[in-house]
């Protein structure tokens, strides 16, 4: 009998963290990270008089502004996964959503195509080793992906407002200004569905598909696999629904 209850303790307890890197590798990839940021200033090397005459003739209070702004970005990559993870329930300390978030940045930048998501791949790998549920990490990043996309529609627009001030704004402007505002409405009903159920995420969701899917038909050829677009409706889902339900954990 305590045996059983011994079997039944030991496998109720999360299991061990793993390691997550070891330090051997991270040594090797901070060598290639240098080796490339060498590599670079050297294939540049023709562009570095002209960099340093335009740093020696700019204003000194701009360019500390500039560098001030820089580093408010590097370190609100951090910052806004940390959020986003209080939001979803979870830990990160501050220092590992810094790395974690500016390398996933890196890794969207790089890897094409990839939708913004390659740079989970990093989450995942980081919640597996410290034994956090893999569906609420899917859920912050997801979060992170559209603030983010929302944080862009609202700098865009200002800054558009800014060059129609001036009348700097052409046709072909107002023609992505339009196309834009059709993908923020997309976002906004997006949103006004999850508040609904989700259900009618789903439902809205897989709307670009059923679209393409019909083309496809239309044209005969052959059809997608669609299997995955209710996980992701449900992911989105989860991700707004965490930041309906407790907004101030965004920001405190």
């Amino acid at each position: 009998m305590d045996d059983h209850a011994d079997r039944a303790v030991a496998s109720a307890e999360p299991a061990a963290p793993v390691p997550s890197t070891r330090p051997g590798w991270r040594l090797l990839v901070l060598a290639l990270v240098l080796v490339l940021g060498a590599g670079f200033v050297y294939l540049n090397r023709a562009q570095l008089p002209a960099a340093a005459s335009a740093a020696r003739q700019a204003d000194i209070a701009f360019l500390v502004g500039a560098a001030g702004v820089a580093a408010l970005y590097v370190l609100n990559q951090g910052a806004m996964y940390q959020a986003a993870y209080r939001a979803a329930g979870l830990s990160l300390p501050f220092g590992r959503a810094f790395k974690l978030g500016n390398a996933a940045r890196f890794l969207n930048l790089v890897v094409m195509n990839s939708g913004d998501m390659a740079g989970l791949a990093l989450f995942l790998r980081d919640a597996r080793g410290r034994g956090q549920s893999r569906g609420a990490v899917v859920s912050a990043y997801m979060l992170v992906s559209v603030l983010g996309h929302w944080v862009f529609g609202a700098l865009l627009a200002g800054a558009l407002l800014l060059a129609a001030s001036d009348g700097q704004v052409t046709k072909v402007e107002l023609i992505a200004t339009s196309i834009f505002a059709l993908y923020s409405l997309s976002w906004a009903g997006l949103l006004v569905a999850a508040a609904r159920s989700r259900a009618a995420l789903r439902r809205l969701h897989a709307v670009p598909g059923t679209a393409l899917a019909a083309l496809r038909r239309l044209l005969r050829l052959t059809p997608l696999d669609r299997s995955s677009s209710h996980e992701a409706a449900d992911e989105l889902y989860d991700a707004i629904g965490f930041m309906l339900a407790r907004p101030r954990a965004l920001l405190i």
